[in-house]
């Protein structure tokens, strides 16, 4: 399996309707994650990350950075691994 990190390369492409395909979510669930505008739960968490392939390293550190930063923190975490 490829790691997080190339992975992370290969996604910065996607819109968030092609994000919300490969994760069984309304597109505008995650447009409202990306923008900060929502913070998304464990589950949803745990969709997009099987959706888009990470670890459950991935994962534990989006919830922490929920934790320290809310919204913000979900949205800038989000960021970083997407581009």
């Amino acid at each position: 399996m490829a790691s997080n990190k190339h992975r992370a390369a290969g996604l910065s492409g996607l819109t968030n309707a092609e994000i919300a395909k490969r994760c069984g979510l309304h597109f505008s669930a995650v447009s409202r994650i990306r923008s900060g505008d929502r913070v998304p739960t464990y589950q949803t968490i745990s969709k997009i990350c099987a959706g888009l392939g990470f670890t459950d390293g991935i994962q534990a550190d989006w919830v922490s950075a929920i934790v320290e930063g809310g919204a913000e923190g979900s949205r800038d975490f989000l960021s970083k691994i997407l581009n």
